[in-house]
């Protein structure tokens, strides 16, 4: 079991692996554990982020093992991809449902990125590319201020860690 993220109602967000070896998502809300299955992740639900509107973040394996991002609001499981990249993976969300990430795009180059929700059908993404992240960005969570935070790695291999400040 991995708790991975947690709201200011206390509701915790993870993963573990099943009976089966299969890795299921859940939420334990006051105790009572629910697990989250993302009806196309044949290859596994992974949880990563919950907001104070119980909404969460993460990403599911196809069955070719592709990562896909995922929303789930009120039930329902919505795909979210970053149209630039072969993989994405969501990590947070905030209360104005902004979401923090990244994708892998060609050469296996990480990219993190803000989405910020749609005004009509789709998220509009913003790349957050640390300009001495030659070896790749990953953005892994966002407050309600819309400031992002990861790290990236420079061509020398070293990590670094990055705040991003964004116009909420």
């Amino acid at each position: 079991t991995q708790a991975n993220g947690i709201n200011n109602l206390g509701q915790i967000v993870g993963n573990y692996t099943g009976s089966l070896g299969d890795v299921l998502g859940f939420i334990d809300n006051g105790g009572i554990y629910t697990t989250l299955l993302d009806p196309l992740g044949a290859k596994g639900t992974f949880a990563r982020g919950i907001n104070d509107l119980g909404q969460i973040v993460g990403f599911y394996l196809d069955s070719s093992g592709t990562s896909h991002g995922f929303l789930y609001s009120g039930g329902t499981y919505t795909t979210i991809d970053d149209a630039l990249g072969t993989d994405t993976l969501l990590f947070g969300i905030n209360n104005a449902g902004q979401l923090a990430g990244y994708y892998g795009g060609g050469g296996g180059a990480l990219h993190g990125f803000l989405a910020t929700p749609p005004t009509t059908t789709s998220y509009s993404f913003t790349t957050l590319n640390a300009p001495s992240g030659t070896d790749g960005t990953e953005a892994y969570g966002i407050n309600n201020l819309g400031q992002v935070v990861g790290n990236y790695t420079d061509s020398s291999g070293a990590g670094h860690a990055f705040l991003y400040n964004s116009s909420n």
